[in-house]
Order: structure tokens, then C-alpha cells, then sequence
């Protein structure tokens, strides 16, 4: 698939129940893809999965992206920033949540679909955090895909 121009308009689609400070932050409004727009989906339920539950979270988030979108499109999944505090199983969870976002980019790449992952804290202020996701979800970026990228407090 020919790239798009890296000036193409980003389309944002929202998964998972947002908070309303993220919906305000991105000024995100659910569209429809247009001809020549970067389709991109935001999906916050990782944000609201119960411990033990990220992998298949995220699964699922996966699942809902592929059967929505077509080529030339991202899906970035919100992760909670893990404590250090936590179990092993719960450890392990994570980590095989951060793998599948990188075999997806690899399942999905030749279809021109991109995932990545941000892992934040919960004291980033949407505000803060809305360049890096706008960045990281439009097709500036639509060569990187695969990645788990952390942000943190201020």
C-alpha cells in the first residue's frame, strides 16, 4: 500500500470509555473515515481492565480495531503505568499485553494497520499527554507501529 502524505487529516475514532478530560484534551469526536483521512483509533478500556485481564484487554481492543478499520490506520491502546508493588502473575500479564502489541504490528503491518501502546501513569494530565498522542496516531508516525512508549508525571 502506497503511504499517505504525512499532512493527511486524522479521522479519531474512541474505544473503551474515556473520561470526559480526554475526550476534551485530543477534541476527539467519533468519525467516520473520509476519503484521504488517517483513520485513528484512541482505545482506553486497558484503563478500566480488572487485574489479571490487560492480555485479553487488550485481545479484545485489537479485535474491535481490525473488524472496524481498513488500510491506513492506527489503533493506540492506553495502558495503565504497572506499580511496582505488583504480583507476578499480574507482572507477567503486562508484559504479555506489551508483546501482543508488538505481534499485532507485526499481524497487521502488511495490512497498513498500525498499534502501538502508551503506558502512562495516572497522574498525566490529558492535556500533557494530547501532542504525543496526536503525533503518535496520525500518519506523521505511520512508520512507527509496534511500540510501547511510556509517559510519565510532571
Amino acid at each position: 500500500h502506497p503511504p499517505p502524505p504525512s499532512d493527511s487529516p486524522v479521522a479519531y475514532r474512541r474505544a473503551g470509555n474515556p473520561a470526559a478530560a480526554w475526550t476534551a484534551a485530543l477534541a476527539v469526536d467519533d468519525a467516520t473515515s473520509a476519503p484521504g483521512h488517517y483513520t485513528a483509533t484512541l482505545d482506553f478500556s486497558c484503563l478500566h481492565a480488572q487485574a489479571g485481564q490487560m492480555l485479553h484487554t487488550v485481545h479484545e481492543a485489537a479485535r474491535r480495531y481490525a473488524s472496524q478499520n481498513v488500510v491506513h490506520s492506527s489503533l493506540t491502546v492506553l495502558l495503565p503505568a504497572q506499580d511496582q508493588a505488583v504480583s507476578w502473575q499480574q507482572a507477567g500479564d503486562m508484559a504479555a499485553a506489551r508483546m501482543l502489541i508488538a505481534t499485532l504490528a507485526c499481524e497487521l503491518g502488511p495490512r497498513a494497520m498500525r498499534v502501538n501502546a502508551i503506558e502512562m501513569e495516572p497522574a498525566v494530565c490529558p492535556s500533557e499527554l494530547a501532542p504525543l498522542l496526536q503525533f503518535l496516531t496520525g500518519a506523521r508516525a505511520q512508520f512507527l507501529t509496534g511500540q510501547t512508549i511510556r509517559a510519565h508525571a510532571t
